[in-house]
């Protein structure tokens, strides 16, 4: 399977860079992205003192929290001026340019914009003119909108129907009240767990480094589960967080270890499947919305749901399963 370049609109032929270009782009953004974490003093988080009498630090301390949402931000911005002169670059070297620009020009914005997933519509683009889907009544409507391919829906609902056990237990069940949700989001680690984070994360880990997968000629196999090794590797960071919280012990050592292997394997399932979705719609919105929405809801947890609510159990492994079971019948169908 080889990538589309015509879906975009470049101004050269692919490729333009080698596969190990690429890698090496990957791995500058993950260092970039990474290393921005610990660039201020104010950024970095410590143990507690006893002999100075200070508190630890955490990385969910709200001064932490604002100078990391500062830093990711501006290497975020780095990455997408990285790719738009790696675009001109490629496009000066094509036409033949005798002397190569210091900055990228406006000529190769939209270009850029196209292959990070953001073009014109938010949306994938529909199977068919909206006035045809209008002929249908209602329900058809909606029925050629979510099950005919490419279809502008069914991204966005692989998510919300792999999670079916979670919004059934977290939400119909315990019915959390409009009031904490609210709280939960505008607080400083709300702001950096569902907004700032996935939208950095997602444009770094995804539209750059699949877009020099692609500048690269990359297969969509390649694209989809090559390119998210970098995002697990992106979160082995979270060992040292661990291992400075818990006093840089040899039982912190072992809980950093372990905590990290759990986040690699986790953030690198997610990564197969948010590549999936970029790929597949070359739209950066399916990708954000199931990063936000994972991020809300966290690790599934049936267990601690059947102890919350013991006289629905059955209710909740039926929901999982469902869940579980419509996500891969979905997936091979080809949504």
């Amino acid at each position: 399977m080889s990538s589309s370049p015509s879906k975009y609109d470049l101004p050269f032929p692919l490729p333009v860079i080698t596969l190990l270009d690429s890698s090496l782009y990957s791995a500058i953004f993950t260092s970039v992205y990474v290393g921005s974490l610990y660039l201020s003093k104010a950024s970095r988080i410590a143990p507690s003192n006893k002999d100075k009498k200070e508190a630890a630090i955490s990385r969910d301390h709200p001064e932490v929290i604002k100078a990391r949402l500062k830093l990711v931000i501006g290497a975020t911005v780095g990455c997408v001026f990285g790719v738009w002169g790696l675009m001109q670059y490629s496009k000066d070297v094509y036409t033949g340019v005798e002397k190569v620009g210091a900055f990228p020009s406006l000529s190769t914005l939209y270009p850029t914009f196209s292959l990070l997933g953001f073009p014109r519509s938010l949306v994938p683009h529909l199977v068919a003119p909206l006035a045809e889907l209008m002929a249908y009544g209602p329900w058809e409507m909606v029925w050629h909108a979510v099950m005919d391919q490419p279809s502008p829906i069914a991204p966005f609902l692989l998510a919300p129907l792999l999670f079916a056990g979670p919004i059934y237990s977290d939400w119909i069940l315990d019915q959390p009240s409009v009031q904490s949700m609210w709280k939960a989001l505008w607080n400083w680690q709300g702001i950096r767990n569902w907004v700032v984070a996935p939208l950095t994360e997602e444009i770094v880990f995804r539209s750059c480094m699949i877009a020099c997968a692609q500048l690269a000629g990359a297969s969509v196999r390649h694209q989809i589960f090559i390119t998210p090794l970098w995002f697990g590797l992106a979160h082995v960071h979270h060992a040292y967080d661990v291992f400075a919280s818990n006093g840089k012990t040899k039982q912190a050592f072992k809980t950093a270890f372990f905590t990290c292997l759990f986040q690699f394997t986790y953030t690198t399932l997610f990564g197969w499947f948010a590549a999936h979705l970029f790929v597949k719609t070359g739209t950066l919105a399916p990708s954000l919305t199931a990063h936000v929405f994972c991020n809300i809801f966290g690790l599934p947890q049936p267990f601690a749901a059947m102890e919350r609510h013991p006289t629905k159990k059955a209710d909740i492994f039926v929901m999982y399963l469902l869940g579980i079971g419509g996500f891969a019948w979905a997936m091979y169908i080809g949504w």
